[in-house]
């Protein structure tokens, strides 16, 4: 215990006035008029006692109460121990670090949860009235709650992030941040929580002036994690049919570990492979899948059980790069050679399409094998001189359409222009007027505003624009490729054959930058890509077109609003597959991955913190006022001597009026009080 005023202290002195006159009341005796001694002593012999022990009562009361007045008047106060916060409503920001290395466990726990605990108990433990802020400190930094003395606000701020995250660190910005969150007039306390690993290390972090620093260190019970920290897919044939995916795999085990990795699909794993670490603690397989089997995406998966940080063993992989735009190119007249069928010449135009233009993934099928999962993975339908399509199938193409995809319907020799008219209804561009035949020149590519040069076509389908299409190609002023929206979705339909007995189209210079231009303008917007990293925010302004909002459906399956006024997914920071959905359906998906470098359990230094104040000196401590208890205790006793007064008092009365009824004497004796 202190003092803030020890030269009160003096005021102890005063002690020595209740013990003297304590002293002095017992040398005193009065002379009192008795009856006869044996009548006296028979009376007054109880009193007397009980007047000794009154005044000694009396007398510890009064030397304790004037003690405990100087010790009010000292100030007495309690040193704290570092950390406490005092009784005094102070100013504090809570800083929890809920990167993905965060996420490693202790004793079963995840560190992060363990940081939430710890400050949800500090949170409690903050003087009434307190300001509060948080600050999320996973890259970037947010701050969820400022300045606010709404307890539940804060608690709920720090319990929504339990589970951590896959975000990589950002603890010295964060810190940064909380420079501004602090109210002014208040005392100062910064909460920090973090496993401060190995790969945060870097410069040292600002801490704001004039706080109390309070540092937590979470760290994991060991280092060991094996981890996935690169996936790829890519194609063994020239159709795609057959996929290998590419696995890196990273340790701190020692050299020639051996692990094991698999490929699953809806919980069913479609292939493994075993590998073995190098000296550097890295790994590599190839595992090969079916891509019919894949589907859109597989899952990469360390099987040899969970270790320290279970979230970065599983790794989603997107079966194609979502830069590819996927065709599905329904062949009419299939046969070995392809090369001189519209679909050979479609695929070839794709397929040599410089890489500035776009890259095209072409599967060709016949219309039997049409079925529904080609028709969903499907960005373009093209249907190349195929007679007349199934009804049901084409109904499902159209409901793609209706999503978002492209339909391109390529007429030639075997085509049936009356049943696709039928087949088409509401979603024809033009109607398709009777075959003619004839050479024909003077072509006219309006998507590449040229002249595609002398194309001859022996046998051609004029179109008749709907009011609200769009004409992309003309042959002597006839309208031959035409273009409508329908739903989400494009539909074209292109009357000059493919076929090199009926036209020198796929030979021009200009056949294939107009194909290209127009799978591209039939193609859905694109991401660009399908990996994005923890926290990065992901651009999706290509996909509002006809709708003021989309959504996001995260790992979780929570699905997160995304609207045109501000068209970025920035909640990124749970790894794992994304889809972005309009009106309920799939229009692209990307994968989430943490930073590698948050995968590495390392353990690096704490930060000092600055060990002065802002009005105290350094190496200060918080203290706790005791005056008000000395006070109390004071006023107390002082109570305390007046009610003994009062009782003594009455107890005195009571025995004069006893004695007066004692037969009265001539004897008189020197009584002592």
């Amino acid at each position: 215990m202190g003092f803030a005023i020890p030269a009160a202290l003096l005021a102890l002195a005063f002690v020595a006035g209740p013990i003297v006159a304590h002293l002095v009341r017992r040398r005193g005796v009065d002379v009192r008029t008795l009856p006869t001694v044996r009548y006296l002593q028979k009376a007054l012999s109880a009193s007397s006692r009980k007047r000794r022990l009154i005044d000694l009562l009396l007398l510890a009361v009064r030397i304790l109460a004037v003690v405990a007045l100087a010790l009010t008047a000292a100030q007495p106060f309690r040193a704290l121990p570092e950390g406490s916060l005092g009784a005094l409503a102070v100013s504090a920001t809570f800083v929890v670090d809920d990167s993905h290395s965060m996420r490693a466990r202790k004793g079963g726990d995840a560190l992060v949860d363990l940081a939430i605990d710890r400050a949800l108990a500090d949170l409690a433990a903050l003087p009434e009235g307190s300001s509060v802020s948080v600050i999320a400190a996973g890259a970037p930094p947010r701050v969820l709650v400022r300045r606010t003395r709404a307890r539940d606000l804060a608690e709920a701020a720090l319990r929504s992030l339990r589970g951590g995250s896959s975000r990589g660190g950002a603890l010295v910005p964060a810190l940064e941040q909380a420079h501004g969150t602090f109210e002014p007039g208040l005392d100062r306390h910064l909460f920090v929580y973090s496993d401060f690993a190995a790969h945060a290390a870097g410069e040292p972090p600002s801490f704001p002036p004039g706080a109390r620093v309070h540092l937590e260190v979470l760290r994991p019970e060991a280092t060991h994690n094996r981890r996935i920290v690169d996936a790829r897919v890519r194609p063994l044939d020239a159709d795609g049919e057959d996929l290998a995916v590419d696995v890196f795999v990273r340790s701190d085990e020692s050299e020639r570990a051996r692990f094991e990795i698999g490929l699953r699909e809806a919980g069913k794993i479609l292939a493994r492979e075993v590998g073995t670490f190098d000296e550097g603690g890295e790994g590599r397989v190839s595992l090969t899948v079916r891509a019919e089997a894949a589907g859109d995406v597989v899952e990469a998966v360390i099987l040899d059980g969970d270790d320290l940080l279970p979230e970065d063993d599983v790794r989603p992989v997107l079966t194609r790069d979502e830069a590819h735009t996927r065709v599905l190119v329904v062949d009419g007249r299939p046969r070995p050679q392809l090369l001189d069928s519209a679909a050979g010449f479609f695929r070839a135009a794709l397929r040599n399409a410089p890489a500035r233009d776009g890259r095209f993934a072409v599967r060709l099928v016949d219309d039997e094998g049409l079925d529904e999962r080609a028709i969903e993975e499907a960005d373009v339908i093209v249907y190349a001189d195929v007679h007349a399509p199934d009804p049901a199938r084409f109904a499902r193409v159209l409901a793609q359409v209706e999503r978002g995809r492209g339909l391109l319907v390529a007429l030639g020799e075997a085509s049936d222009p009356f049943a696709y008219a039928g087949l088409l209804g509401a979603a024809a561009p033009a109607r398709i007027l009777a075959a003619s035949e004839g050479a024909k020149l003077g072509a006219e590519s309006e998507i590449l505003d040229q002249d595609l040069g002398n194309l001859r076509a022996t046998k051609h389908f004029p179109l008749e624009p709907a009011s609200d299409a769009t004409v992309l190609l003309r042959l002597a002023g006839t309208p031959l490729a035409v273009e409508r929206a329908y739903g989400s979705g494009t539909v074209v339909l292109l009357g000059v054959p493919l076929d090199d007995t009926l036209s020198n189209f796929p030979y021009l210079p200009a056949y294939l930058p107009t194909m290209v231009a127009m799978v591209s303008r039939l193609a859905p917007p694109s991401l660009g890509r399908g990996v994005f990293t923890a926290g990065e925010a992901v651009a999706l302004e290509p996909f509002f077109r006809e709708r003021d909002e989309l959504w996001v459906e995260t790992p979780a399956g929570r699905r997160v609003t995304v609207r045109r006024a501000e068209p970025r997914f920035v909640d990124t920071g749970e790894a794992g597959l994304h889809r972005v959905l309009e009106a309920g359906a799939p229009r692209a998906s990307f994968v989430v991955v943490p930073p590698v470098e948050e995968t590495a359990l390392g353990e690096g230094p704490v930060p000092e913190p600055p060990a002065a104040r802002e009005g105290r000196a350094a190496g200060d401590t918080a203290r706790a006022d005791l005056t008000p208890l000395f006070a109390f205790l004071a006023a107390l006793l002082l109570a305390i001597e007046g009610f003994i007064r009062t009782r003594a008092a009455g107890a005195q009365a009571r025995t004069e009026t006893t004695t007066r009824g004692i037969p009265p004497r001539s004897d008189t004796a020197r009584v002592s009080r």
